[in-house]
């Protein structure tokens, strides 16, 4: 939770990123399996000192769709400091940024497996079968949730379940709406249900 709050300071703080990031709230969803999700948010909540979200019912969706056929049964949270990043402007002007300063050299390769001879990881290898080695790279390894195959692929023992890493973040796609589907859904908070990541069950209109 303290992470979240300094990434969102630093969305929000920092010239160069404020541009791409668009707080337009998030409306999640919980059904009774994953309330516990919600009861251990609001207890990291309550420990920073911060207050808990009001939970509502699917009136919320009305509120700001005009219509749904959500069950019920969900309960509903609002959560109007979220918002969303636009990921395309914001990595092109980090790039030319990069490239102006004519300090780094950008390089995009899909890692296949990590390297590893003792400690710590030695090089990663790419799809062609060629290595990048550490000593002369700044590697950034974005796995997100392939990161148990490539462990496995690397023969890197994992820890125990209860500690194995579990890839978690939003999934980003470019949606093309005509432009009266634009105007109706500009300004309105996007949507998420627990467990199911940007994809609703059920139809929001």
């Amino acid at each position: 939770m303290q992470e979240a709050i300094r990434a969102q300071e630093h969305w929000k703080g920092d010239e160069r990123f404020r541009q791409f990031y668009l707080p337009v709230g998030r409306i999640v969803a919980y059904d009774d399996k994953n309330l516990p999700i919600l009861n251990d948010i609001d207890d990291a909540r309550t420990q920073l000192g911060m207050k808990t979200r009001k939970r509502l019912g699917k009136s919320i969706l009305e509120e700001f769709y005009g219509y749904t056929k959500a069950p019920d049964g969900l309960t509903f949270v609002y959560n109007e400091d979220d918002g969303l990043v636009e990921w395309g402007g914001c990595m092109r002007a980090m790039r030319e940024d990069v490239e102006k300063r004519k300090a780094l050299a950008i390089k995009e390769p899909q890692g296949q497996q990590l390297v590893k001879n003792r400690r710590p990881i030695n090089a990663v290898t790419q799809a062609n079968n060629t290595a990048i080695e550490p000593v002369y790279s700044n590697i950034i390894l974005a796995a997100g949730r392939c990161i148990s195959q490539v462990l496995d692929r690397s023969g890197i023992e994992q820890p125990p379940e209860p500690r194995a890493p579990v890839a978690t973040g939003i999934f980003a796609f470019i949606l093309q709406l005509q432009e009266d589907q634009i105007e109706s859904f500009r300004g309105k908070p996007s949507f998420s249900h627990i467990g199911y990541g940007m994809t609703p069950r059920f139809p929001l209109r």
